[in-house]
């Protein structure tokens, strides 16, 4: 029952997204409160929804529920309990979830700010919010459903990337994800400002105080992406050509040029276009790269080791330095995408052909051990 249950909220939560994107944009043309609060009624249905996504998608992982195609590609018995709850946005699916639900949460949160001080903005800045969660709630209807059922049941799922297996997991795509949906608000009231023909400083000092929230929380993603990159991969440095983390260091830039921009417009009444165009760019950026990277397009190096740990290459050879898992990734990661050059010149080969899959064992992995620990039995 998990995969319809959440499937019928998902288009239900759409239903009152379009509904409520329409009614508001409708109240400020015409003049209606009755269609203001009903939009806002909306909206606060379309929170409850997909929160009520949100939990279901929890159950299923808790509950090891592998009907869900979703649960069975990013689980399996052997997973630990929190991190079968960080595998909910483990994947594209999920992470739209997570998306859909933060921006509910801000949108309430505007509601409740600004219903009453804002009569002219308000309405449309509802309106763009509410269109950009219809958008949302449009992929995780059709494109991408989280909740597509799978048959026949498998007995165990495919688990979950031993790299994703890290406490970084639990903190670092939600602070991403508070960042990317904080920067819809100022994006909104730009667009409202826009229609109504408003370009001023007034939309940039309500929304000064949203950018600072948005920038920090991605500021904090980031950070906790180049540690754990850092400190699982091991390379001496950061993410550095690591797609996920350059995506979203694409919307940081810009949104720190936002930032400072805005002081420049306040202050000498300049840069008004510019201002509009970066916060613009800021939000596109923000989309771009999550569905570039999550799309499977562009994949986290994270995620390409998942690849590596089907090719039957020895783990336990030693290596310059005595490394296990950094000299894997060093070495035998070309070696594992197609060929490459190993230590000293040697040449690297994967013992299996393209499209040959082995039976790996999945050994009850004790807690305490480290993504190294977790890899290896896999390589082996």
């Amino acid at each position: 029952m998990t995969p319809e249950l959440g499937y019928a909220a998902t288009v239900a939560a759409l239903i009152l997204a379009v509904y409520g994107s329409g009614a508001a944009a409708l109240s400020a043309v015409k003049g209606r409160a009755d269609l203001r609060r009903s939009s806002e009624r909306a909206a606060v249905g379309v929170w409850l929804l997909v929160m009520t996504c949100m939990g279901l998608l929890i159950y299923a992982f808790l509950t090891f529920d592998f009907s869900v195609r979703y649960v069975a590609g990013n689980t399996n018995l052997g997973t630990p309990f929190y991190y079968r709850i960080t595998a909910v946005w483990g994947a594209l699916e999920g992470s739209i979830i997570l998306w859909a639900f933060t921006l509910s949460i801000y949108t309430l949160i505007v509601m409740a700010r600004y219903r009453r001080t804002q009569p002219q903005l308000y309405p449309w800045v509802l309106a763009v919010m509410l269109g950009i969660s219809a958008f949302f709630l449009l992929v995780m209807a059709i494109p991408a459903p989280p909740f597509e059922r799978l048959s026949p049941i498998p007995a165990d799922g495919r688990g979950l990337n031993p790299l994703l297996e890290d406490s970084g997991m639990i903190t670092h795509p939600v602070a991403l994800y508070l960042g990317f949906t904080g920067f819809t608000v100022p994006f909104a009231f730009a667009m409202a400002a826009l229609i109504i023909g408003r370009t001023g400083d007034e939309w940039i000092t309500i929304t000064r105080r949203w950018t600072i929230v948005a920038w920090y929380f991605l500021s904090l993603g980031l950070l906790i992406g180049g540690w754990w990159s850092y400190h699982v991969l091991g390379w001496g440095g950061y993410w550095a050509w690591d797609p996920v983390e350059n995506a979203a260091f694409m919307p940081w830039l810009t949104g720190t040029a936002f930032l400072h921009s805005v002081m420049i417009q306040e202050r000498r009444r300049m840069l008004k276009l510019w201002n509009l165009t970066l916060i613009i760019l800021t939000f596109s950026l923000t989309l771009f790269g999550t569905f570039l990277t999550r799309s499977g397009i562009i994949g986290s190096v994270r995620a390409r080791l998942d690849r590596l740990a089907r090719v039957g290459l020895p783990a336990e050879q030693p290596l310059p330095g005595g490394r296990r898992l950094h000299g894997v990734l060093r070495h035998r990661v070309p070696a594992a995408l197609g060929s490459g050059e190993g230590p000293e010149g040697e040449r690297w080969r994967p013992v299996l052909q393209p499209g040959q899959h082995p039976d790996l064992p999945r050994p009850d992995l004790p807690d305490g051990r480290g993504p190294a620990d977790r890899l290896a039995p896999r390589l082996g």
